[in-house]
């Protein structure tokens, strides 16, 4: 990948993160309790995650990765 497309990807992704993994979350889980009890966090944390005001670290994204990756690919599959 060249650089050029490679630091637009990153841009993108850094803008768009919050939103997609929110609307991730909001495919894959009926409200944030579940998103808090499948991922081990507090209920705050899925309320942020939930509402895009924060996104989540490199443990949560692997694990979603490696859990449910069809829905993370639909959300992040074209992210450039």
């Amino acid at each position: 990948m060249k650089k050029s497309l490679q630091k637009s990807l990153k841009k993108n992704l850094r803008a768009t993160f919050a939103d997609r993994w929110s609307d991730f979350l909001k495919e894959t889980f009926e409200n944030p309790l579940e998103v808090a009890v499948a991922f081990g966090v507090t209920g705050q944390t899925a309320e942020n995650w939930w509402s895009g005001a924060n996104a989540p670290s490199g443990f949560a994204v692997a694990f979603a990765f490696l859990t449910w990756r069809k829905a993370i690919e639909r959300q992040f599959g074209s992210a450039a």
